[in-house]
């Protein structure tokens, strides 16, 4: 397990028209993280869009699950277990 890298979660629902909705603001929140930090293009993975970077020499996995709120941890479990990702270094953004 690669104990240096750690997946950020932004929950939300997928589609145009959830995007400004109050249950999106964890996409906004990894989007902001994304723009701010300069990490990688955004890209579809095990039902996800992920992106990744460095925050302070830390290896950041950001992921934004395309399964809707109520479904999320489908793709976070998928995720986890490839990268070997404990769940005590997943951490999650939502409303």
């Amino acid at each position: 397990m690669d104990i240096s890298m750690l997946i950020w979660v932004g929950l939300g629902n997928p589609y145009k028209e959830h995007e400004k909705q109050r249950h999106n603001v964890g996409f906004m929140a990894v989007d902001e993280i994304a723009s701010e930090y300069s990490f990688g293009s955004w890209r579809e993975k095990m039902n996800a869009h992920i992106s990744e970077g460095e925050i302070a020499g830390r290896k950041i996995l950001l992921l934004k699950p395309q399964t809707f709120m109520n479904r999320s941890g489908i793709s976070i479990s998928q995720i986890s277990r490839f990268y070997n990702i404990s769940n005590d270094l997943i951490y999650v953004f939502y409303d």
